[in-house]
């Protein structure tokens, strides 16, 4: 089961690395992502990933704050002068690690603390010199301590060196036992209870040890702040030590550090723990840290990807709501093709009167369209107006797609201002980056085509003229008599239209007049084919307004919603899919 645990582990880290990289150029996206996942990154990196070169070795970590003496601990615990005390804070810098000659060997290898580089330390200076890289482990050869135990000396835990706390996070990863060394002044340090409570929680065994401790009373008052601190971090295992206030400890280093709990001194008691079951221990405690905190992780996937769906769809559904606002007005053309449906009914005679009547449109005389602006005012009680010509059907239609989509780019910068992080700031610039008179003048060119009647729409026109045509009998043979007429005379139709239809109809035989001849067969039928008039333009309609939110999504929401897609897919993509995966197998095992 661990074979395929650590395997399933090292797919898990190549899949987090893949996703980390692709992510890199959504800063966004990846810092909300990766937000509060250093901790059990290095829990994967140095901890379940290597096992410490197995289950042969304990590694035992003397950390604490500033100032406690963690180097006079170390010391004391192997027995020799081997870490640099100096009474400077924050003196050591990178972690000094010593064992036998054969961990030492093992270490300088690389094979006992993968995740960090070994050196050998050549100086003795070495461990608080800042030059050397933060990722450091300098090693030295120890023969006094036995072949089951290592030694690290760790930075301060609360270094106003940043660096410091980077590296003490990284040896609390790696080691199975923190000897948490505390003073009068440290043992209640913000920061210390933080560190120190963290490894609690991600299964570190701790043991509390109280230097420079004032013996009166049997340590009475160490053992009272001892307790205080275990729980303040939540120690429930409470196995104490103590070191004096004693400044002959360092001459001979011989000083063994006694037990407030009756148990063996610190150097005895951690060679008779049982390695393998402390270590086993450990790494699964730490694999259920590690799965409680990756769940959080994994939530997050799930959660950004239901996020980005969510506002990709609330655009896309104000593109949509703007599209259906426009009324797109039929021009010439769709009367002309309802005109070439009625003219392919006709008799034969009305098809040859036809050809001469619609040859004659364009040479109508002045006095008839006289007539013509006569009869319509007269009918209608309005002033006559001229019927739009296509130039200024386009421009009408120019001006309200402008109006339409300015305040639809308008609308979508303050809905990006308003959205949850990190979609906020993917997005938001996006939009109020766009060139606004460029996108409109690209959206009215891509709704304003000059060929705006499909195929589909044409067959649907078809079909249901049909069946319009075979259905009503009546006003079949008076719409094939009156476009016979109107062939003859158009502007001596308007009268007796007007008896006929109540008005209905008339300024469009006007429109009749001129070049624009198939609109007045529009306006007809919309009296005559009143009963199907809307379920036949609403294709078109539809039609007309589909293209106007094309343009919408191509010109304004493709642009603006890069980021999304590129994180959404990021999101989905087989890294993510992997570790969704092998975090439900963590979570069976754990």
């Amino acid at each position: 089961m661990d074979d395929a645990l650590n395997h399933d582990l090292e797919v898990f880290d190549t899949a987090l690395r893949t996703l980390d990289s692709a992510l890199e150029s959504q800063p966004a996206l990846h810092g909300a992502l990766f937000k509060d996942t250093g901790e059990w990154r290095k829990l994967l990196t140095f901890k379940l990933l290597p096992q410490l070169a197995g289950k042969d070795v304990l590694v035992a970590a003397v950390a604490g704050g500033t100032n406690t003496g963690k180097s006079t601990v170390f010391n004391l615990l192997a027995g020799a002068e081997l870490s640099p005390v100096r009474a400077t804070a924050a003196a050591t810098c990178r972690p000094l690690l010593v064992g036998n000659q054969h961990r030492f060997d093992q270490g300088v290898a690389g094979n006992l603390v993968p995740g960090l580089q070994a050196r050998f330390q050549a100086h003795d200076t070495d461990p608080i010199d800042r030059s050397a890289a933060p990722d450091t482990l300098f090693m030295k050869a120890c023969e006094g301590l036995p072949d089951h135990m290592v030694l690290l000396d760790v930075p301060d835990v609360d270094s106003i060196d940043l660096i410091n706390w980077d590296v003490a996070e990284n040896i609390q990863a790696v080691c199975d036992v923190l000897i948490a060394v505390l003073t009068g002044e440290k043992y209640q340090d913000e920061q210390v209870i933080a560190y120190f409570r963290q490894a609690a929680d991600s299964g570190r065994v701790i043991l509390p040890l109280m230097n420079k401790a004032n013996d009166a009373q049997d340590f009475e008052v160490a053992r009272a702040q001892l307790e205080d601190f275990c729980q303040s971090v939540g120690i429930e295992e409470r196995t104490f030590f103590v070191v004096p206030h004693d400044f002959t400890l360092m001459e001979s280093c011989d000083h063994r550090i006694a037990s407030l709990s009756d148990t063996e001194p610190l150097r005895a008691y951690l060679e008779q723990m049982d390695v393998v079951d402390t270590k086993d221990r450990v790494y699964r405690d730490t694999l259920k840290h590690f799965t409680g905190h990756t769940e959080e992780f994994v939530a997050r996937l799930d959660d950004f990807a239901k996020s980005f769906d969510g506002v990709s769809k609330l655009f896309e559904h104000r593109a949509e709501a703007v599209a259906q606002s426009y009324d797109p007005e039929p021009g010439a053309q769709v009367g002309k093709l309802l005109h070439n449906h009625i003219k392919a009914r006709r008799g034969a005679v009305s098809r040859t009167v036809g050809k001469v009547g619609a040859a004659a449109v364009d040479g109508v005389s002045y006095v008839g369209r006289s007539l013509g602006e006569m009869v319509r005012s007269r009918l209608t009680l309005t002033s006559a107006k001229k019927p739009p010509t296509a130039d200024e059907l386009r421009s009408y239609h120019a001006r309200e797609l402008s109006i339409r989509t300015r305040d639809f780019i308008r609308d979508c910068v303050e809905l990006a201002e308003h959205l949850d992080q990190p979609a906020r700031d993917m997005v938001a610039k996006r939009f109020e980056a766009l060139e606004v008179t460029e996108v409109v003048a690209a959206v009215e060119a891509a709704t304003l085509v000059d060929d705006n009647i499909s195929d589909a729409f044409r067959a649907h026109a078809e079909k249901t003229l049909d069946e319009w045509w075979n259905d009503n009998k009546m006003r079949r043979l008076f719409l094939v008599q009156l476009d016979a007429m109107l062939m003859l005379a158009p502007t001596a139709v308007a009268l007796p239209l007007a008896v006929y239809s109540g008005g209905v109809g008339v300024p469009e035989v006007v429109a009749a007049t001129s070049p624009l001849a198939g609109e007045f067969f529009s306006r007809v039928l919309e009296h005559q084919f009143a009963d199907k008039w809307v379920d036949l333009m609403a294709p078109w309609h539809k039609e007309q307004q589909a293209r106007f939110e094309r343009a919408l999504h191509e010109h304004i929401l493709e642009a603006a919603l890069v980021p999304l897609a590129e994180g959404r897919a990021a999101l989905d993509s087989e890294a993510a899919e992997t570790l969704r995966r092998i975090h439900t197998q963590c979570l069976t095992v754990s």
